[in-house]
C-alpha cells in the first residue's frame, strides 16, 4: 500500500524501534487468527456439556457500528474445520471484489493443504526460529527435510572462535579433550544410548555453524544428528599406554568440521580387566568447562537409570538460544562506550617476554604448575577478605604487577576468561553452551601506589566491567589503536568443579550399576588460538596456577622462571600488602647474584699508572726504525712519529697548552693529524676532534665552547674550514716538523681526559664526550689479550677520526710495534681500493660499521671467484645493529677470517661489549658480553635489574666510562648515576645509562633491542632527532618539526622530516638551511610538511602515525582510484556498507586500515558468497585486503568452474587463449 512508504518509514525511520516522531494514519487490513477453540466444552468427566452451533446468532455489531478497518480477515478452528470470516466496508469494495478475494484465498489454502497432506515431514518457517532475519528460501536451503529445529546468532566468544576457525579450518584450536581412565563394569551398548539420549536432550550439542545465510554468522540446531560414539577394544594390545596417547593426538588432529554433524564424540577404549579409557572431545565453540561436568553426569544418570530400566529423571533446563535472545536485548553501545574509556590512552601493547622472534608453524602444548599450598592460600585468602576482594582480582593483580615488570612500564592489559553467565538469567547455571568471553583486563598504578591500594583500585574496576563481559572482543579491539595486538595471553580463573561424579551417590536413585566404578585418572588437553595461558584451578590442598604454554614458541626454562616470579610477586603481596609496588623485585637472590655479579665476573688487574702514550713511547723505544703510519705514498717511522710529536709538543706548551685543556684538531686525514693527536696528548692535554666538512656556523659554535688557545690544523682545512681568526690557527705539517730533538716528558695521567668527541645532542647543541686515558688504556690491554698482538701488525683504519672508533684503529697498532695504514681521502673506499690495500701492507686487522660491511659483502659476492684477502685475520664490526645475512655470506665464504661484534658508545671508551661471531650460520647475532673490567647492567626505569630474556635498558659501569658531559653538568647528573650495585672494590661507583635497550641471554650474553628514546643510528652516526627538530624551528615558516627514521625497501636507515607552518615551505630552501647548520649525516633524506602534526591521546607527538607519512614520501601515497568495472563496483560497494563508510571506497584500499576487523571480513566473504556465488577462504583477503585483489580472485574462480582457466604445474592458474 502507499508504494512501501509507510513500511518504509516503519522501517527504517524509528529511532531503536521506538514509536515515530509523527503520527501515522492506522492500517486498512486487519488480519486476527483466533486459534483452535475446539468442539465445545467437556465436564471433569469427559461429559460434554454444550457444543458449538453453527446456527444463526443474530447480529454481532450494532447497525450504526463503524468499522476502524476497511477489511477484516477472521480465522479459528471449530470442531475440526477451518472457517475464515470477512468483514468489509461496502463503501470501499464491491460485493464481487470480496467474493473473488474469498474463493482465491479458499483455492490458496486447500492447495497448501494437499501439499503438506502428502508429506509427514515437519518443516519451519522464519516466525518459529529464534532469528528472525531468514527469508523462506533460506530457511529452506538449511533443511529442506525439515530437520531443522532453530536458528539463532553466535555470542560473542563463540564469534571469535568461528573466525578463527574459518581462517584455519585445520587447526586444532579450540579442539577440547578431555580423557578419565575408570575402573568397572560397563555396558557399551546402553553407554551408547546415554550418549545418543545426551545429544538429544540438549539442542547445543546438535548444532553446527553457517555464515552464508541472513548476511551474519549463525548456529542452526538439527533436530537429529547422527552421535559419533567410538568403541575400540584393545585389550590385546601390547603397548597400551603408547596406542592411546597416539589414538588422543590422532583425534585432537581432526578437530571437527563446525559447519555439519555434531561437535562432539566420545571414544571408549577397552583396556581389558574392566578398565576404560573415556576420551571426550568437542569443539569449544559449543560450550565452556563450567558445562562439562555437567554434561558427564547427565550422561552418568542416563546410562544408571538405563542399567536399572528406568527411565531417566532429569529437571528441565532451558536452551541456549533463551541466552542469545537475552543477550540481543543488551545495548551493545552502552558497552562498547565503556571499553573505548577504559583503554583510554592505551597505545602500547604489554607482551609476554620469552617469545621466540619467529612464528610457530605448530603448538606443542606444555603445562608448567605453580603450586600455592593451604598456608598460602589461606594467607591469601585472609588478606582479600579484609580488602574485600576476589580471589581472582588477587591473582590478576599479581599477575598484572609481573607484566608491567617485564614490559617496564606501569600500565598494562591481557586477555581475562569471564563466566558470562548473568545471574538475572533463569536457570543459567544449569544451562549447556558458550557463555564465558573474553574481555580486556587493565592494570595501573602510580610510583607510590601501594599493593593494597592496587588490589582494591582493580576490585572496584572489576565491578564496574561487569555488565559489560558481553561485548565481542573484535568490537573492543577494533575500537583500540592496537587493533587485534591488545594483548597476546589469556588469564583464566576457573571456579567451578573440574572433574564428574563417576559414584552412585551421583543420583537419587538406588540399585545395582557404577557404585564400584573408580576413577584412576584424569586428563585435559586444550588449545586456545593464543601461545600463553594463565589457568587459576581450585585444588583440594590449596591453588594451582597452571602455565600452558606453546612450546614451539616458549622454552621451558622461560616459563619456569615466570613461575619463579609470579610465586615471589604472590608471596610479597600477601606478606606486606602496604609495600609500594616500585620497591618489588620479582627476582630470586640467586637470579640477581647472576645478572649483577656472575655475568660481570670481569676483573683484570691490568697496570693502572700508565696511558697509552707511555706504551707507545716505550715501542718506539723498541722498534724506532719500524714503519708506524701510512698515508697514500707517505709514511713515518716510530723515531720520526714521536720526535715529531715531541717537537709540536714543545710548541703547545708554549700557547700554554697543558693539562685541564681541551685542544681542536681541525684537520684532514693524514699523518699531520696523528701526529697531533699525539702531540697533544703529551702535553696532558685533552685532543677534540673536529671536521672540515662541517658547516663554518657549527664549527663556530663549538670552537665557542671550547674556549681553547688554540686550533690545530693542516694546509686542507686552512683552504676549506672557513675560520675566522678568533682563535690562533696552528698549522702542523708533519714533513716540516723536526723528527729529533728534546724528549717532551710526557704530562698524561689516567684518570686526566685523553680526548672529547662531539655526539649529537637533545637540547639542539651537539654534546661534548670526555673520556679519560684509564678508559682507553683498559681497551687496549683487553684488545692485545683478546685479539693477541699479532692483529696489530697492520691495521686499516676506515673510520673518519671524528668517531671514536678510529682512536683505537690509529694507535692501538702504535703500542704493539704495528703499522696504521690511512686510506687516501680523494680515493672512493670500494672493493677494489680495499683489496688493493690489504695487498699492498698485507692489512691484519681492521673495523666496518655493518653499511660499510653489507656493501663490500655484495661486491665481493659479484662476479666469479673469490677475491684475494689471504692477508686479513680479524674483521671488526660496530657502530650500529649487525645485519645478519651479509655475515652469514661472509663467514661462508671466507670462514678463516674472525668476525668480532663491537658495542658501546662512545661515552664507554670506543666499545666494551663483544662477541665473537664463529658460527657459519645465525639467525640473530647479540653484541655479547663485557670486556675486562666493565660490568653491563640491563635495568628497568626505576633502576632495579630485569630477568633474563627481559628488555631493559642497557647500563654501563667500570673503568670504560668517560668522565662525563663537557660543561653539561646537569646532562651528566641525568645519564651518569650512583652505582649501587658496583662491587666495594670499584674505584669510581656510577654506571651509564645508554638509552639503548636489550636482554640477557641464557649464555651470559646480550641481545641489542633498540632504544628507549628516539635517538637512531645511521651509517654508524649517533644522530639526536631534537637536534635537528631544534634546527629546523630556526627557519622563518617552520612553526614545528618532528623527525624520525624510516627504513627502505633495501633495509638501509635514512631521516625525513615533518614539519608545520601557516603556509607552504619551499622545501628546496630548507635543505639549504639544513647544510648551513648541521653535518651532512643529519640532513633528512625527505622533508615533507603536513596541515599539524597528529597527536596520540595521552597528547605527545604520535611518532608512528608521522612514520607511516615518512614511508609515504618515498612512495607516493595511493590516490582514489574508482572501481573499473562491475564486479569491482559491486564490492566497494559491500565495503561501504559493511564498514559503514561515507567516503569512497578506492580498489587499492586496504580492507583492515579502512576499520574491517575478523567479524567484518566473515560479513564481507558471505555477501560475496550470497550475491556473486563464489565462495573465498578468510585467507583469501587477508592475503592482499583490496577489492581489485577480490576482483581477481573472484575472476579467476569464475573462469576456472567456466572451463577458462586450468591449473598448471608450478603456478595457481594458466590462461587459455581465447
Amino acid at each position: 500500500p502507499g508504494k512501501g512508504i509507510g513500511y518504509g518509514l516503519l522501517r527504517y525511520l524509528r529511532d531503536g524501534g521506538g514509536v515515530l516522531p509523527f503520527d501515522m494514519p492506522a492500517g486498512r487490513i486487519t488480519f486476527n487468527y483466533l486459534g483452535d477453540f475446539g468442539s465445545g466444552v467437556s465436564g471433569a468427566t469427559g461429559e460434554e456439556l454444550f457444543l458449538y452451533s453453527g446456527d444463526y446468532r443474530g447480529r454481532e455489531l450494532r447497525a450504526d457500528y463503524e468499522l476502524d478497518h476497511a477489511l477484516t480477515v477472521t480465522g479459528l478452528q471449530v470442531s475440526g474445520r477451518l472457517r475464515v470470516m470477512v468483514d468489509y466496508s461496502r463503501s470501499q469494495y464491491d460485493d464481487a471484489t470480496i467474493a473473488g478475494f474469498v474463493n482465491r484465498y479458499e483455492s490458496l489454502l486447500l492447495g497448501l493443504i494437499r501439499d503438506l497432506a502428502g508429506d509427514d515431514g515437519r518443516y519451519v518457517t522464519p516466525s518459529d526460529l529464534s532469528y528472525r532475519g531468514l527469508s523462506m528460501s533460506e530457511v529452506s536451503a538449511l533443511g529442506s527435510a525439515g530437520e531443522v529445529e532453530d536458528v539463532y546468532e553466535l555470542s560473542p566468544l563463540q564469534e571469535g572462535i568461528y573466525y578463527h576457525w574459518l581462517a584455519a579450518p585445520g587447526t586444532t584450536a579450540y579442539v577440547e579433550q578431555s580423557s578419565y581412565r575408570l575402573k568397572g563394569r560397563v555396558d557399551i551398548g546402553l553407554l551408547e544410548q546415554s550418549y545418543a539420549r545426551l545429544l538429544s536432550r540438549h539442542a547445543i550439542l546438535r548444532t553446527a555453524f553457517t555464515h552464508q545465510y541472513g548476511g551474519r554468522n549463525l548456529q542452526v540446531v538439527s533436530r537429529q544428528v547422527s552421535p559419533v560414539f567410538i568403541y575400540r577394544d584393545i585389550s590385546g594390545h601390547a603397548d597400551k599406554d603408547g596406542y592411546i596417547n597416539t589414538y588422543k593426538q590422532n583425534d585432537r588432529a581432526a578437530g571437527f568440521d563446525l559447519g555439519k554433524g555434531s561437535q562432539m564424540r566420545l571414544s571408549v577404549l577397552d583396556l581389558g580387566n574392566q578398565e576404560y579409557e573415556f576420551v571426550w572431545s568437542h569443539h569449544h565453540i559449543l560450550m565452556d568447562g563450567w558445562c562439562g561436568t555437567i554434561l558427564i553426569n547427565e550422561c552418568y544418570r542416563i546410562y544408571y537409570a538405563l542399567l536399572n530400566k528406568r527411565e531417566p529423571l532429569l529437571d528441565n533446563i532451558p536452551s541456549y538460544a533463551h541466552y542469545i535472545r537475552w543477550l540481543s536485548k543488551l545495548d551493545r553501545q552502552v558497552s562498547r562506550r565503556y571499553w573505548q574509556q577504559y583503554l583510554e590512552n592505551y597505545e602500547t601493547q604489554a607482551p609476554l617476554p620469552f617469545k621466540q622472534p619467529f612464528p610457530a608453524e605448530r603448538y606443542d602444548g606444555k603445562n608448567i604448575l605453580l603450586q600455592l599450598d593451604a598456608p598460602a592460600l589461606n594467607a591469601m585468602q585472609a588478606l582479600c577478605r579484609q580488602l574485600e576482594v576476589t580471589e581472582s582480582t588477587f591473582i590478576q593483580c599479581a599477575w598484572g604487577y609481573l607484566l608491567s615488570y617485564y614490559n617496564n612500564t606501569q600500565d598494562v592489559v591481557f586477555g581475562s576468561v569471564v563466566s558470562g553467565r548473568p545471574g538475572e538469567l533463569d536457570g543459567v547455571e544449569h544451562m549447556i553452551g558458550l557463555f564465558i568471553n573474553t574481555v580486556p583486563v587493565r592494570i595501573r598504578y602510580e610510583d607510590n601506589s601501594t599493593v593494597r591500594e592496587l588490589l582494591r583500585q582493580a576490585q572496584q574496576e572489576a565491578i564496574a566491567s561487569l555488565p559489560h563481559h558481553y561485548t565481542q572482543l573484535s568490537e573492543i579491539q577494533a575500537d583500540s589503536p592496537l587493533r587485534n595486538g591488545l594483548f597476546d595471553h589469556l588469564f583464566i580463573y576457573e571456579n567451578y568443579p573440574v572433574q564428574p561424579v563417576f559414584t552412585a551417590g551421583a543420583t537419587d536413585e538406588g540399585g545395582p550399576g557404577l557404585e564400584q566404578m573408580e576413577l584412576l585418572s584424569a586428563a585435559v588437553a586444550e588449545q586456545t588460538n593464543y601461545d600463553f595461558n594463565i589457568t587459576v584451578v581450585p585444588a583440594p590442598d590449596g591453588m594451582q596456577i597452571i602455565l600452558g604454554y606453546n612450546a614451539a614458541c616458549y622454552d621451558p626454562a622461560s616459563v619456569a622462571r615466570i613461575s619463579g616470579h609470579l610465586s615471589n610477586v604472590i608471596g610479597v603481596f600477601t606478606a606486606a600488602p602496604d609495600t609500594y609496588l616500585s620497591a618489588i623485585s620479582c627476582l630470586a637472590p640467586g637470579e640477581q647474584q647472576q645478572l649483577l655479579y656472575e655475568w660481570n665476573d670481569t676483573e683484570v688487574p691490568y697496570p693502572g699508572n700508565c696511558t697509552i702514550v707511555d706504551m707507545f713511547e716505550a715501542q718506539a723505544l723498541k722498534t724506532p726504525h719500524n714503519t708506524a703510519v701510512v698515508f697514500g705514498s707517505q709514511s713515518v717511522t716510530y723515531s720520526e712519529l714521536n720526535g715529531k710529536a715531541n717537537t709540536l709538543a714543545f710548541t703547545l706548551s708554549g700557547y700554554g697548552i697543558g693539562p685541564s685543556c681541551f685542544v681542536p684538531l681541525l684537520m684532514s686525514r693524514g699523518i699531520d693529524y696523528v701526529v697531533a693527536f699525539l702531540a697533544v696528548l703529551k702535553t696532558g692535554a685533552a685532543a677534540v676532534p673536529l671536521s672540515i666538512n662541517w658547516p663554518a656556523a657549527r664549527l663556530q659554535l663549538l670552537l665557542g665552547l671550547l674556549d681553547a688557545q688554540a686550533v690545530l690544523v693542516n694546509k686542507v682545512a686552512l683552504e676549506r674550514a672557513g675560520l675566522n681568526g678568533e682563535i690562533p690557527a696552528l698549522q702542523v705539517d708533519h714533513t716540516i716538523l723536526a723528527p729529533e730533538g728534546p724528549p717532551f716528558v710526557n704530562r698524561s695521567c689516567p684518570e686526566d681526559p685523553i680526548y672529547m668527541f662531539y655526539t649529537s645532542g637533545t637540547t639542539g647543541t651537539p654534546k661534548g664526550v670526555v673520556v679519560p686515558h684509564q678508559g682507553i688504556t683498559n681497551r687496549f690491554l683487553w684488545m692485545n689479550g683478546h685479539f693477541g698482538t699479532a692483529s696489530a701488525t697492520a691495521v686499516l683504519r676506515t673510520t673518519r677520526h671524528i668517531f671514536d672508533s678510529s682512536v683505537w684503529q690509529l694507535y692501538w697498532p702504535l703500542i704493539n710495534g704495528g703499522k696504521t695504514v690511512i686510506p687516501e681521502e680523494d680515493i672512493p673506499f670500494n672493493l677494489q681500493y680495499f683489496t688493493r690495500l690489504l695487498q699492498d701492507h698485507a692489512i691484519s686487522m681492521t673495523d666496518f660499521v655493518p653499511s660499510l660491511f653489507n656493501e663490500l659483502v655484495n661486491e665481493l659476492q659479484q662476479g666469479e671467484g673469490r677475491h684475494d684477502l689471504h692477508s686479513l685475520q680479524h674483521i671488526v664490526i660496530g657502530g650500529e645493529a649487525i645485519t645478519v645475512s651479509a655475515v652469514n655470506r661472509f663467514r661462508e665464504c671466507y670462514p678463516g677470517i674472525r668476525l668480532t661484534n663491537l658495542y658501546g658508545p662512545t661515552e664507554a671508551s670506543i666499545g666494551c661489549v663483544y662477541f665473537e661471531l664463529e658460527a657459519h650460520h645465525y639467525v640473530a647475532i647479540p653484541i655479547g658480553r663485557p670486556i675486562s673490567n666493565v660490568r653491563i647492567y640491563i635495568l628497568d626505569k626505576k633502576g632495579r635489574p630485569v630477568p633474563e630474556g627481559v628488555n631493559g635498558e642497557i647500563c654501563i659501569a667500570g673503568v670504560c666510562l668517560a668522565q662525563g658531559y663537557f660543561k653539561d653538568a646537569a646532562g651528566t647528573a641525568s645519564r651518569f648515576l650512583p652505582d649501587r650495585y658496583a662491587p666495594a672494590t670499584a674505584a669510581r661507583p656510577v654506571y651509564y645509562r645508554t638509552g639503548d635497550t636489550g636482554k640477557w641471554l641464557p649464555d651470559g650474553n646480550i641481545a641489542y633491542t633498540g632504544r628507549a628514546d628516539d635517538q637512531v643510528k645511521i651509517r654508524g652516526y649517533r644522530i639526536e632527532p631534537a637536534e635537528i627538530e631544534d634546527t629546523l624551528r630556526g627557519l622563518d615558516g617552520v612553526k614545528d618539526a618532528v623527525v624520525v627514521a624510516r627504513t627502505t625497501g633495501a633495509g638501509a636507515r635514512e631521516l625525513v622530516a615533518c614539519i608545520t607552518g601557516p603556509s607552504r615551505v619551499d622545501m628546496t630552501a630548507v635543505h639549504t638551511y639544513l647544510k648551513s647548520r648541521l653535518p651532512e649525516y643529519m640532513i633528512p633524506r625527505v622533508c615533507i610538511q603536513v596541515d599539524e602534526l597528529p597527536l596520540t591521546a595521552a597528547g605527545k607527538v604520535d611518532r608512528k602515525l608521522l612514520l607511516e607519512a615518512a614511508v609515504g614520501a618515498a612512495v607516493p601515497a595511493r590516490s582514489y582510484v574508482p572501481p573499473g568495472n562491475e564486479l569491482e563496483h559491486k564490492l566497494v560497494k559491500m565495503w561501504q556498507e559493511v564498514l559503514e563508510l561515507e567516503q569512497p571506497v578506492g580498489i587499492h584500499d586496504n580492507f583492515f586500515e579502512l576499520g574491517g576487523h575478523s567479524i567484518k571480513a566473515i560479513v564481507i566473504l558471505s555477501r560475496v558468497q550470497r550475491e556473486l556465488g563464489i565462495a573465498l577462504g578468510v585467507k583469501e583477503l587477508f592475503e592482499d585486503p583490496t577489492v581489485v585483489n577480490l576482483a581477481k580472485k573472484i575472476l579467476n574462480i569464475e573462469w576456472l568452474q567456466k572451463g577458462l582457466l586450468h591449473k598448471a604445474p608450478g603456478q595457481e592458474y594458466e590462461k587459455i587463449e581465447l
